[in-house]
């Protein structure tokens, strides 16, 4: 159904936006595609009026739109086949020279982006979707994206420069009204989404924890601490990238008495029966994209058997609940929870200039709904003490190299294989930083650098290429409608009495 609905779009847009390059047709069935190869190759030669698309100024959005449906199928080898034989069908050779050279870049091209020399297991592991969003978002984690992306840049400038001697200018904004119909309906598209809206970060990982867990008790619980039980009924299963594994269920009876989530819950008639297959953690772990603005955390996509999501793909999912931009020209997508721990490093790196480092000064300090990250990981900070780097008892500079996390004040939300794989949860600082040496390092830099400006009043960046804290902006210009969860409208008798 994708591969029709795909093809379809394709040769409406052009219809539409084209002055009958395309034989107009009233488009009231889905057509076969042979019916696409003939309206394909029964056009015109007004050669300026289909360069014309290439003036709109958001042509480089659809076009990424045409090739994010496309590998979200599972056979997205047969959608771009069928691409490209439209492509083959045009007569005019200056229009196909310019689509030739599209479908290369983001076929070939874009291919070779998984064998980029520096990449990581971790990146290697997350798929062509990956290196797609980062070719998206203009990211320079390596530098292949940066010359792919100047490739796509002088090909749509070479439109411009054969369309401007006419004289022709976009008078209408291109809507290709792309509709995501990934045959992954094993839960169908839910209508019934909430009016719940947020424009703060952890505000928006606690809605989506308390949708996860269909449960107001992922938030109304202490944060788990090193007294917390471990859980039982889970185990590792296949190895994933040589890193992290996938899990499987061994006794889900078990389980539910052990997990500190879903112990003892009952689900009221708003929300899903989760006793069947319990949310753990899953390395690989992604939500399902039921549309561009909608995903599912109720259907395995992740490493194992059990279901889960991990560290990065529910940070992203919080990002995209808050309705946070990652740059002013992109939209809030689905398709955006496909990134991994190292892309919220760096957001200058990333291409993410709505978000910044996180500075250290003697008034400025870590909040609530900063993201720290280190390779391999990913969390965001959650409730802060007073004091949450332990300084008020400091009193010389001296003391800051002797700076101990046990005294550290906050705890941090994440999706972490934490208590033999408990998944998404809260977890008190003090006792979370002593199971993770990379993180601990990372709060153990920034308190560090706390302390010093604490005495000297200067104002510091403790980013690494190794760790780094960030934060969104939250202007105007970073904002944009919220992604939806399935069966969210359970999370709002949670929020709605708070």
């Amino acid at each position: 159904m994708l591969l029709f609905t795909y093809t379809v779009r394709m040769k409406t847009y052009l219809n539409n936006k084209i002055n009958k390059i395309f034989l107009t047709l009233t488009i009231t069935l889905i057509f076969t595609f042979t019916e696409l190869q003939i309206a394909a190759s029964a056009q015109t030669t007004d050669t300026p009026s289909l360069l014309q698309i290439f003036n709109c100024n958001n042509v480089r959005e659809k076009i990424f739109d045409i090739y994010y449906q496309a590998y979200q199928s599972d056979n997205y080898g047969s959608a771009l086949s069928k691409l490209n034989n439209i492509i083959l069908n045009i007569t005019n050779p200056e229009i196909k020279i310019i689509f030739n050279n599209i479908q290369l870049i983001f076929t070939k091209d874009l291919q070779q982006l998984k064998f980029i020399k520096n990449l990581n297991l971790e990146e290697k592991s997350r798929g062509i979707l990956l290196h797609l969003i980062r070719l998206d978002l203009k990211s320079k984690i390596h530098p292949e994206y940066e010359i792919l992306n100047n490739k796509l840049t002088n090909i749509l400038e070479r439109a411009k420069n054969i369309i401007e001697p006419n004289g022709l200018e976009c008078t209408q904004s291109l809507d290709l009204d792309l509709n995501l119909n990934l045959n992954l309906n094993s839960i169908e598209h839910d209508q019934n989404i909430s009016n719940w809206a947020t424009q703060d970060s952890l505000t928006a990982a606690h809605y989506t924890m308390t949708t996860a867990y269909q449960s107001c008790k992922s938030i109304e619980l202490d944060p788990i601490n090193n007294n917390t039980d471990n859980v039982q009924g889970v185990e590792k299963s296949n190895s994933i990238d040589g890193v992290g594994w996938g899990r499987k269920y061994t006794n889900i009876p078990l389980l539910l008495q052990t997990h500190f989530y879903h112990r003892g819950q009952v689900y009221n008639d708003t929300c899903l029966d989760q006793s069947k297959k319990p949310l753990v953690y899953d390395y690989g772990g992604v939500p399902i994209i039921k549309s561009s603005t909608q995903l599912s955390l109720f259907e395995n996509s992740g490493g194992g058997s059990a279901l889960g999501i991990d560290c990065s793909a529910f940070i992203s999912t919080a990002v995209g609940v808050a309705g946070f931009r990652y740059s002013p020209s992109s939209q809030n997508k689905s398709v955006y929870t496909r990134f991994v721990s190292t892309d919220f490093i760096d957001p200058i790196k990333s291409g993410w200039s709505c978000y910044e480092s996180v500075k250290i000064g003697s008034e400025q300090t870590i909040q609530s709904g900063d993201i720290a990250a280190v390779r391999g990981h990913v969390i965001m900070i959650d409730q802060l003490g007073i004091d949450p780097f332990g300084l008020n008892n400091i009193e010389s500079v001296a003391e800051c190299d002797l700076l101990n996390f046990k005294n550290f004040n906050f705890s941090v939300i994440q999706s972490s294989p934490s208590k033999n794989s408990i998944g998404l949860n809260r977890y008190s600082s003090q006792d979370y930083l002593g199971e993770s040496v990379k993180m601990k390092n990372l709060f153990i830099n920034y308190g560090k650098a706390a302390c010093r400006s604490k005495f000297d009043k200067l104002i510091r960046n403790p980013k690494t290429s190794e760790f780094g804290i960030i934060r969104h902006k939250k202007i105007a210009e970073c904002q944009a409608p919220r992604i939806h969860l399935y069966n969210e409208v359970c999370a709002d008798q949670c929020f709605n009495k708070l």
